[in-house]
């Protein structure tokens, strides 16, 4: 934990984790104004470029033939008519997350870090990054890299089998980090592992071939 000041605000614990994450001083990354609400009527054009930290994440909406671009999902589910996404909803509570780039309520999403993007009231009209992570160690090879990943999943699951038991849940899908995921902890044998896949209908099929695929069904 960062022994720096931050304010007391919603998101301080945030800024200092990604401080941590990135060992930066907090106050590097801790954004001076924690909450905006911008609304563009057409035929504005508006580009928005994000901190590469990701310290202050940006969402937008399109809701009644405006653009909505906010710090917090929140704040523009307030000024307008939305509700929670069923989908982002049952992943949060079977998770703790969201993927990207999803939030809580429909029709409003974030807006990728590092990147600069231009949105119309219409939509996202481009977007490119501008910046990408290091990597750790320079000139390492992709199998070295993908024996380092094994390593650190191995011991992620080890630790949670020694904390919480053999037992865990994740979700499974299509998606090669799902998949990639649950294969390591079931052929492992280093957990049981009992997969969730939620709607839609595509997903549900995919994921039960997944499961097949690496003998959990």
């Amino acid at each position: 934990m960062s022994d720096v000041a931050v304010r007391e605000r919603l998101g301080a614990s945030r800024t200092i984790g990604i401080a941590g994450k990135w060992k930066l001083d907090a106050k590097s990354v801790e954004p001076e104004h924690p909450a905006a609400l911008i609304r563009a009527q057409a035929p504005t054009t508006v580009q928005v470029i994000t901190d590469a930290w990701g310290a202050v994440p940006l969402f937008y909406g399109l809701f009644g033939g405006d653009l909505y671009i906010a710090t917090s999902p929140d704040l523009i589910a307030l000024c307008v008519p939305t509700e929670l996404d069923d989908l982002s909803v049952r992943e949060f509570l079977a998770t703790t997350q969201l993927s990207f780039p999803n939030t809580l309520f429909k029709d409003i999403w974030q807006i990728a870090p590092a990147s600069s993007t231009t949105l119309t009231p219409d939509g996202i009209v481009s977007s490119s990054r501008y910046w990408t992570p290091p990597l750790p160690i320079e000139g390492e090879s992709v199998p070295a890299w993908a024996e380092r990943l094994r390593e650190s999943v191995t011991k992620t699951f080890g630790r949670i089998r020694a904390e919480l038991g053999g037992k865990g849940a994740a979700t499974l899908s299509a998606g090669l980090d799902t998949r990639y995921l649950v294969a390591m902890a079931t052929r492992g044998n280093l957990l049981d592992v009992e997969a969730i896949t939620i709607s839609p209908i595509r997903n549900q099929e995919s994921g039960w071939r997944s499961a097949q695929h690496i003998c959990l069904a």
